[in-house]
């Protein structure tokens, strides 16, 4: 559906028009009554960014320049994926092979205290009452003047020493070209079929207030997860740009279904892409510290955003579409996914 471009002096005020800035488009009120009839009745205020038009909500506007332009070193690692296909066990794989000496930090410390996730001024904002938190002891200190409702993950991330090591489901083109030049990126796909599916069970458990993120139901979801209606969608080209720059040196490419099959191997991979040469004992003990049980157990005693009232560990399985998909729904995405791998050599597995 057609969409009309945000004012532009709204962005250009604020930077004094200095900076290059993502183009953003308006998502217009007829396809926002479509998206809330599908279930999800918290997009009210939508955009489309980027030359893919992914979905966000227009609380983005706020840190858009920040976002957009962040400062990337060359000590940074950064995690991408579409949300639901292995960002968090990603992170913290990196983060304990960056850290193999300090794997008991797993426990003593959340892994928003560890990992700085872009997107989250936007989209779960900081609890200004969470001042006992590491992150607001450091926004605090660093920026004295500053109100925490004027953004803290950007900026207590922007004034931390090096390495960082930092997570986004942004789609590459939605940050700065340069990007690629300045740090190393991995990217983790998984099935889309599964994605739906785990998407699905966390929009539909996710409370923002006393209203879940999504009301609908399996089939709804679906309907929308195919026609680009979930927030970091449209699913394929999130993944296709990435695999288009798969053989940059600054980019390792991953699937999550080979970390399920072969977690030794997709970390000897990681471990020549990180070059920092650990060996396999101290893989086997990043494996063990990392295993879903281990996660889920550390996510109950510190959960990752508490604000939300929701879990980032269900199952961690593969394959599960098929299983909980009536036979209508799993014919209307195989047809989907068939389409959508035409034009692309992904060899996604189930």
């Amino acid at each position: 559906m057609e969409t009309k471009e945000v004012q532009r002096e709204e962005i250009d005020e604020r930077n004094n028009g200095k900076r290059e800035m993502l183009v953003t488009k308006r998502v217009q009120e007829e396809e926002i009554q479509k998206f809330q009839k599908m279930g999800f009745k918290i997009y009210k205020a939508m955009l489309r960014l980027g030359p893919k038009e992914m979905l966000m909500h227009k609380s983005y506007l706020q840190y858009a320049d920040e976002h957009y332009n962040f400062g990337f070193r060359s000590d940074d690692v950064m995690v991408l994926s579409f949300p639901k296909s292995g960002t968090t066990w990603t992170s913290e794989l990196v983060w304990s092979m960056k850290h193999p000496h300090q794997l008991h930090l797993l426990q003593d410390l959340s892994p928003q205290d560890r990992i700085f996730w872009l997107d989250l001024d936007f989209v779960n904002p900081v609890d200004p009452m969470e001042d006992a938190t590491l992150e607001m002891k450091k926004f605090r200190q660093r920026f004295p003047g500053d109100l925490p409702e004027d953004g803290v993950k950007l900026k207590v991330a922007s004034s931390e020493p090096g390495p960082r090591h930092i997570q986004s489901n942004f789609m590459l083109s939605c940050f700065n070209p340069d990007l690629l030049n300045r740090c190393k990126v991995i990217y983790v796909a998984r099935n889309p079929m599964d994605v739906c599916l785990s998407f699905y069970h966390f929009l539909s458990n996710m409370a923002n207030g006393s209203q879940r993120v999504f009301m609908g139901e399996f089939e709804d979801f679906v309907e929308g997860f195919m026609g680009d209606c979930v927030a970091f969608g449209p699913y394929w080209p999130h993944v296709k740009e990435a695999w288009q720059l798969r053989h940059h040196p600054n980019l390792h490419f991953m699937f999550y279904e080979d970390l399920k099959t072969d977690i030794m191997g997709e970390l000897r991979k990681l471990n020549n892409f990180l070059s920092v040469d650990l060996s396999d004992d101290q893989l086997e003990k990043i494996i063990e510290a990392t295993s879903f049980s281990n996660m889920k157990a550390r996510e109950e005693s510190k959960p990752v955003m508490k604000t939300l009232q929701m879990s980032f560990f269900r199952q961690g399985k593969t394959g599960g579409f098929k299983s909980f998909a009536s036979p209508q729904v799993q014919a209307r995405m195989d047809a989907w996914v068939k389409e959508n791998l035409i034009d692309t050599d992904i060899p996604f597995k189930s």
